[in-house]
């Protein structure tokens, strides 16, 4: 089963049977590793916007742990195209797409930090440009959601991450998260 990290509590992932699935009840930190999976940490505390976030400051932590994790297992993690936690993803590739391409009805910018399979053996995705509005007038809720196009493209990645075996190189953890404090 691919595991699924930082969902939301009532994520379209959930009613998929053939998936691991860890929302804020399951806590993603006490998944064990092991296999290539998706990541979705919290991005409050990573964007232009993070001084106006009441979240907690411990949230950052995920999103370098979720690094860490998709360095030494493979894996995907999304987040927005203006966070800051891309200078901490060196391993892999950055591959830049709007969500609209894959159903979400907003352009809604991203960043998938993917590692264990090269750019170029990637799957085919789609790029339409129709779009109907902007993700910041909809509810934090929807705009939030990962539309259906896009976790079956993502899940179709993690099998050829896979297929490749994934990856077992050491990383520098703990110096990266000296560096973001």
């Amino acid at each position: 089963m691919t595991p699924i990290l930082f969902c939301m509590d009532d994520s379209p992932y959930k009613l998929r049977p053939d998936l691991d699935v860890y929302d804020k009840d399951r806590n993603a930190l006490t998944w064990k590793g092991g296999k290539p999976g998706i990541y979705h940490p919290p991005c409050t505390l990573w964007g232009n916007l993070k001084h106006f976030s009441k979240a907690d400051k411990s949230e950052k932590f995920y999103a370098l742990w979720s690094v860490e994790m998709i360095n030494t297992y493979g894996g995907i993690l999304e987040h927005p195209r203006g966070s800051k936690i891309w200078k901490y993803c060196h391993k892999g590739f950055i591959l830049w797409i709007n969500q609209n391409w894959f159903g979400h009805p907003y352009l809604k910018p991203t960043g998938l930090y993917i590692v264990g399979i090269n750019k170029k053996d990637i799957p085919e995705y789609p790029a339409l440009t129709y779009v109907t509005g902007t993700v910041q007038n909809n509810s934090k809720k929807w705009r939030s959601r990962t539309p259906e196009g896009l976790i079956d493209w993502m899940l179709s990645v993690i099998k050829l991450i896979e297929q490749m075996g994934g990856t077992t190189t050491p990383h520098m953890f703990s110096v990266q998260c000296a560096k973001s404090r």
